[in-house]
């Protein structure tokens, strides 16, 4: 992933894109109220987009805002509460967090809720860590989370065209070409 350009201690959220895709990176743990640099950053860097050419709008960041793990299950939600309506506005078509050690694809989600119209949520924090993986989750399985595993792991996104993107991800104890997961989303921009 390319980083900003200027001094060590320099902007703590950006954007950039990759091919057909906007990709937006905020800080969990910035300031993100209203009338905040970060705020104002989000603001004017969605209104520049040219969807012409990056169709595909998705978001990272640390603290996720969905999460059915019992561990940190709170620590994205001011953050989604200020932000989230602004992203759906846009259009934006995933959300990556990380955070949790654990994975978790949840399916498209607004306020609360499942809408079509709102973004997919992906909860990747299981890289690796000292601290092992979180295997504490909510029971029962809210709805709007369609698939959980406490395993390490990676994932793979392939955006197929304008429309559609295939989402994959690898338990680190499978081969390769084993997914473990998969789903495609349809860019709620063109939908």
């Amino acid at each position: 992933m390319p980083f900003p350009t200027g001094s060590a201690d320099g902007p703590q959220y950006f954007s950039y894109n990759v091919g057909p895709a906007h990709l937006v990176v905020l800080n969990s743990f910035s300031v993100y109220s209203a009338g905040s640099p970060q705020y104002t950053f989000l603001q004017k860097d969605l209104a520049s987009i040219d969807r012409s050419k990056t169709p595909w709008l998705m978001v990272i960041l640390h603290a996720p805002w969905y999460t059915s793990n019992h561990v940190h299950p709170t620590d994205g939600q001011l953050m989604r509460e200020t932000l989230e309506s602004i992203l759906h506005d846009a259009h934006c078509a995933a959300v990556f967090g990380g955070h949790i050690h654990a994975y978790e694809r949840n399916t498209n989600v607004f306020n609360n809720a499942l809408d079509p119209t709102g973004p997919v949520y992906i909860t990747i924090g299981d890289g690796g860590n000292r601290e092992g993986l979180y295997n504490n989750w909510v029971d029962p399985q809210p709805a709007w989370s369609a698939y959980r595993e406490a395993e390490y792991g990676h994932g793979v996104m392939t955006i197929l065209n304008a429309t559609h993107t295939f989402w994959e991800w690898h338990k680190n104890v499978d081969s390769e070409p084993t997914i473990s997961d998969s789903a495609y989303f349809i860019n709620p921009y063109q939908a």
